[in-house]
């Protein structure tokens, strides 16, 4: 399984804003913030814990901008998410830390390995990371992540949680 990531946004705000945003370096073997992502962060959030990590701890993780596979530039995606999808194009080994489910949908038709921020904090659980999934799972629901209900009841399944 690979731990060599390159995330997007939304996994960057709600680790930071549940206090798990430890666990992206703690976890991963090889870690990257594409330009784009960082871009976003602190173009869009104020003094809040995405944008201070992104500043503190992130800031030696960003990496200069590339540019865009013309098989991911046709998509209506924004620059971050194809940004990461690029990055995980040129080199098959990153995996991408996506949530936004058409980024999600090409990734799946590229061949692109992904994983989402519950998929991240299932690995965290199984590898002892983290204790019990349910209260993280109710805690990126309050900071504004939408998912649905079958995917928290299939993540607690997972988890041996249900």
């Amino acid at each position: 399984m690979s731990k060599r990531w390159v995330v997007n946004t939304s996994p960057i705000v709600v680790l930071s804003k549940i206090d798990c945003i430890h666990l992206l370096a703690d976890m991963s073997e090889k870690l990257i913030i594409p330009h784009a992502v960082a871009n976003e962060i602190e173009a869009f959030l104020d003094r809040d814990p995405p944008r201070e990590w992104i500043e503190d701890k992130g800031k030696p993780l960003i990496v200069d901008p590339i540019p865009i596979d013309p098989s991911i530039s046709d998509s209506d995606l924004g620059r971050g998410e194809s940004e990461v999808l690029s990055h995980a194009l040129c080199d098959p080994g990153l995996e991408a830390l996506i949530d936004d489910r058409a980024a999600r949908d090409l990734a799946r038709r590229l061949g692109i390995p992904f994983r989402g921020t519950i998929g991240l904090l299932l690995l965290a659980k199984r590898e002892g990371r983290i204790e019990t999934l349910k209260p993280k799972l109710m805690d990126i629901s309050e900071v504004g992540l939408y998912v649905d209900n079958q995917i928290l009841n299939r993540a607690l399944e997972l988890a041996g949680e249900d």
